[in-house]
């Protein structure tokens, strides 16, 4: 608790996920999803993968975020070197890359 506000434990987390915007804008975070929209632009589900179409949140939170992409439009590469993951993609609007730190605990 900070003050009076209930914070999520997420909030004292080290980041795990960056992303870059073609201009240097940088958002960090701990949790990411891809956002799947309806026909009518509205939210219809949540995915752990990338896909056309779908917008990069992150942070969601009690229907909150710190940071939402325009759809994908494009993917270039979706690669992972040293235990991060890069996704490189582009929207209507910029180009992106998403940096993930991979949980070396989840092991195959």
């Amino acid at each position: 608790m900070i003050g009076n506000k209930i914070v999520p434990v997420e909030f004292f987390a080290e980041p795990t996920i960056k992303l870059v915007k073609s201009n240097g804008e940088t958002h960090l975070g701990t949790q990411y999803k891809f956002v799947e929209w309806n026909e009518q632009d509205k939210f219809k589900h949540f995915h752990d993968e990338p896909q056309i179409g779908y917008s990069v949140m992150i942070n969601p939170q009690y229907a909150e975020f710190t940071w939402l992409t325009t759809p994908i439009t494009e993917i270039e590469s979706d690669m992972v070197e040293k235990g991060v993951r890069c996704i490189t993609f582009k929207t209507k609007n910029s180009s992106y890359k998403l940096y993930i730190i991979q949980d070396e605990s989840k092991t195959d």
